[in-house]
């Protein structure tokens, strides 16, 4: 038996080969106990302070308007025929099952969590975290709402629960970051599960033995690789990583059982995802320094693509704002971005909308002429415009020494006009970072925005903001069945809805 291979019951007398085998994997290290120490947090935590808690209904509120601005994405029908336990919904989600936001639709919910998932993910404009490197709500907020639907949980204690969540993903994070994400593993998912499992066992209330095997449960079902950015597996990452998080939790309640040091075992979630240097003191102070409170905790997207581009984007604004629009002048331009968002950053030409999210030349190109980028720039008629692609020619994007080592994806856009002239502007922070986070108002344009772009019947009679301020008052005594009630019927039915 290898360290890799090793396993250790907890209370179980250990063999003098596999004594030696743990002491040397745990030398010079602190990190007994850690998944102890979460499942505890996870199952005795209740109190968080009053800014973590409207933070945390920011970001349902968010991730919400990015499901609703989905409903019409291709791969909504390509789910709906392949999920099993999908049908209408009328009145109320049958027992057991939850509601699949905005289609009209319930299923069980585990399969409820993994398709509104996908469609939180589907856009790219859903919220990010570091030192994650995840998606966090989009997994988060699923497994949430079909958890919570199934034990007619409290919006309070839903957000509660989303807090427990982004601790478990931060800190993790914390932990096997940046290298798990350099080896291609996609945090959203992997750590996402992880955090989605956390969250769902704080919810339905998980003594902490039954949250440790819930962990143990949804390490068992991590994955998704970078591979696929750029394609519909990327959003299907952060469907299944709520399935199979809500899942977990629902397996520990049952009665289902695992392994109790799931985090620290040799062969365990930290060892098999990151086998380089682990930094196990992020995973022994769980709730003393709240993620969500942290310098980089949680950023809603301002731009619907790869949050890798969104300051060349604002830096591409700036530059235009400053030639008057005068774009047809610019003769060059180049990119500087950190070597870390080489990684998640599409190099060849983009020929579908997913694709051109990924392509920091396309969005750059789009801000420097409309002066903006939204969801509508993402459309595959706008990739063959002849003006968008004559000022793509134009870009050169490298790795600037003065960014080269920036985890927060900061980037400068420099360019020469015809005439000769240079200018530059350097961007180190991305609007929506907690430093910069959007305002209430911000909040309700990008959600009414995202409601019309999924042209969704919430549009209609000021429905779409009667929804916007539910979500806002959820950290309440409200039911969460009561606001997916509110939501399960705000997408208008598409065609290839109808008949299925």
């Amino acid at each position: 038996m290898s360290a890799s291979t090793a396993k250790f019951a907890v209370g179980e007398p250990l063999s003098r080969k596999q004594e030696f085998i743990w002491s040397e994997y745990m030398s010079g290290s602190s990190h007994q106990g850690c998944t102890e120490g979460l499942a505890r947090f996870i199952s005795d935590h209740e109190q968080f302070p009053a800014q973590a808690r409207s933070l945390a209904v920011d970001a349902v509120t968010d991730c919400i308007a990015c499901i609703a601005g989905a409903v019409h994405e291709p791969i909504v029908p390509l789910l709906l025929q392949v999920v099993p336990s999908v049908s209408w919904r009328l009145n109320a989600a049958p027992e057991r099952a939850a509601t699949v936001i905005g289609l009209g639709r319930s299923a069980a919910a585990p399969d409820a969590a993994y398709l509104n998932g996908a469609m939180a993910h589907a856009l790219d404009y859903d919220d990010i975290t570091h030192p994650g490197y995840a998606h966090p709500s989009a997994v988060l907020v699923p497994a949430l709402l079909a958890a919570g639907e199934v034990v007619n949980a409290k919006g309070s204690d839903l957000i509660s629960a989303y807090i427990v969540g982004i601790e478990t993903i931060g800190k993790l994070g914390s932990a096997l970051n940046q290298e798990h994400y350099k080896r291609g593993w996609h945090a959203t998912s992997t750590l996402g599960t992880m955090g989605a499992a956390a969250a769902a066992a704080h919810l339905i209330r998980l003594d902490s033995r039954r949250a440790a095997i819930a962990l143990a449960i949804a390490a068992s079902s991590a994955g998704g690789l970078r591979a696929n950015f750029g394609t519909m597996t990327k959003p299907i990452h952060a469907g299944m990583a709520a399935r199979n998080g809500a899942m977990a939790a629902l397996m520990a309640q049952a009665g289902i059982d695992g392994c109790l040091d799931i985090i620290e075992s040799p062969a365990g979630f930290a060892a098999v995802f990151e086998s380089g240097k682990i930094n196990w003191n992020a995973l022994s102070d769980w709730g003393s320094r709240l993620e969500i409170l942290s310098e980089y905790g949680i950023a809603l997207k301002a731009y619907p693509c790869c949050g890798a581009t969104h300051t060349a984007i604002e830096a591409a604004q700036i530059l235009r704002a400053n030639l008057a629009g005068r774009v047809d002048e610019i003769h060059r331009v180049r990119i500087g971005i950190s070597e870390m968002a080489r990684g998640p950053l599409l190099s060849n030409w983009p020929t579908t909308p997913l694709e051109a999210k990924f392509h920091i030349g396309y969005c750059v190109a789009v801000a420097l002429l409309d002066g903006e980028v939204k969801l509508s720039t993402f459309a595959q008629e706008r990739l063959s415009d002849p003006l968008l692609i004559q000022l793509m020619r134009r870009i050169e994007v490298y790795v600037d020494d003065r960014v080269r080592d920036d985890g927060e994806f900061a980037s400068v856009v420099s360019l020469m006009t015809v005439k000769g002239t240079t200018m530059e502007e350097l961007v180190l922070l991305a609007k929506g970072k907690p430093a910069r986070r959007l305002n209430r108002g911000q909040l309700l344009d990008k959600f009414l925005d995202c409601n019309a772009f999924g042209n969704t019947v919430a549009t209609v009679a000021n429905a779409a903001t009667r929804q916007f301020e539910l979500l806002q008052s959820l950290d309440s005594d409200i039911a969460v069945r009561d606001v997916v009630d509110e939501l399960a019927f705000s997408g208008a039915s598409p065609p290839h809805l109808l008949d299925s």
